[in-house]
């Protein structure tokens, strides 16, 4: 059990930061980037960035599970690694699709609640 627990958050971590990376890169293919190569097939910088993005995404949010299952941190600091993972990433890809508006209004409102949740948590405690 205690094994478990520590492989929990072991592999919470390391999905975490390598969603981060992930991400990041995503964001950065998404910008103009560089083109990227897998095996013989060159793939464009938007399509590039897309396909990290959306990995960097799904790595955050089973990081964020996986570091909930073990830590058992509260709900309310759950909510806000989820909201700014949202206020970060998906406008990022939103804007890089061509809907600037719709990214615009994303990163407003979701960054908003990523504000009040640390606000919340910092005069909690």
């Amino acid at each position: 059990m205690v094994l478990s627990k520590t492989l929990m958050k072991l592999g919470g971590v390391a999905a975490i930061l390598f969603g981060v990376v992930f991400a990041l890169a995503g964001a950065y293919g998404l910008a103009g980037g560089t083109v990227t190569l897998f095996g013989v097939e060159v793939v464009s910088a938007q399509e590039g960035g897309l396909i990290f993005s959306i990995v960097g995404i799904i790595l955050l949010l089973g990081g964020i599970a996986m570091t909930y299952v073990g830590f058992k941190p509260s709900r309310l600091n759950i909510l806000s690694m989820a909201l700014g993972l949202c206020s970060l990433v998906i406008p990022v890809t939103l804007f890089a699709v061509g809907h600037n508006l719709v990214g615009g209004i994303v990163a407003l409102v979701f960054g908003y609640l990523f504000l009040a949740t640390i606000f919340k948590w910092l005069l909690s405690e």
